[in-house]
């Protein structure tokens, strides 16, 4: 796994999230970054404007442990298996609007939610919801949305990119400035050839010559440029190894859980 993979449960009240289309998908600008983020290619400052650093309550601090991205003004989008099945919201911290962390604007979290059909074991259903205390108050170029990635699309083929402040190599330290790469998101019936475990829920993006995520990038945004316009089509899952040939990354397939989202 990319990170800590923790046991499943569901917190949070029932609410329903509604994604913001009105400010969405605003960024992407700076070097477009082809080479790998274990490589160490640095994201331009507001480049990624929805990307967020999820930490976790180490005692004495709140220390990096994911990613996550900001879909509306009080919701962040994750990974199941970041966060703690028997935790609670003050085990969990939010920083957004920079690049580098320890920089940004760190934010408490109410409550949040995990996919109720979330397994440890196979990554299925890896995916939940963080809501903060406080609102974001407005939108600038560090700090917006990301937009929803189209029901419609498969997105097999297409060139996206992963972000976060992940390490360089497996087993190595997080970064403090915030990394990207280029990927092409493959078939599932082609990552069936390297994982047993893919399911209508999973996307998997990374050919043998394209660079990866890792540790500590989990939770965080694979994104697609739609005309100038960045759509969330995935989220960091698991994989084996970091950029390692033969296999891929593995993302929880975001269009499959746009309803689950709206009806929390």
């Amino acid at each position: 796994m990319r990170s800590f993979v923790l046991l499943l449960s569901l917190f949070g009240p029932s609410l329903q999230v509604t994604w913001d289309t009105a400010n969405c998908g605003q960024g992407g600008s700076g070097p477009p970054g082809e080479a790998q983020i274990v490589d160490g290619v640095e994201s331009g400052d507001g480049q990624w404007p929805w990307q967020v650093s999820l930490r976790v309550d180490n005692f004495f601090s709140y220390d990096h442990s994911c990613g996550g991205s900001i879909i509306n003004n009080q919701w962040i989008l994750t990974a199941a298996h970041c966060l703690n099945a028997f935790g609670f919201a003050s085990d969990y911290q939010i920083e957004y609007g920079t690049n580098r962390r320890n920089q940004g604007t760190q934010v408490s979290v109410a409550d949040y939610i995990m996919h109720e059909g979330y397994d440890s074991d196979s990554s299925e259903n890896d995916i939940a919801l963080m809501r903060l205390t406080t609102p974001i108050s407005g939108w600038t170029s560090r700090v917006r949305p990301i937009c929803q990635p189209s029901a419609s699309n498969s997105y097999n083929g297409n060139t996206v990119t992963v972000s976060g402040w992940g390490t360089e190599f497996s087993g190595g330290s997080v970064t403090s400035e915030l990394r990207h790469v280029q990927k092409t998101v493959i078939s599932n019936s082609q990552c069936q050839n390297s994982y047993s475990d893919i399911f209508p829920s999973s996307l998997c993006a990374g050919l043998d010559n394209e660079g990866d995520s890792c540790q500590g990038d989990s939770g965080g945004p694979l994104q697609y440029n739609d005309n100038g316009v960045w759509r969330q089509v995935g989220i960091v899952s698991w994989g084996r190894g970091c950029a390692q040939p033969g296999y891929p990354g593995v993302y929880a397939r975001v269009t499959s859980y746009l309803a689950w989202i709206r009806n929390q």
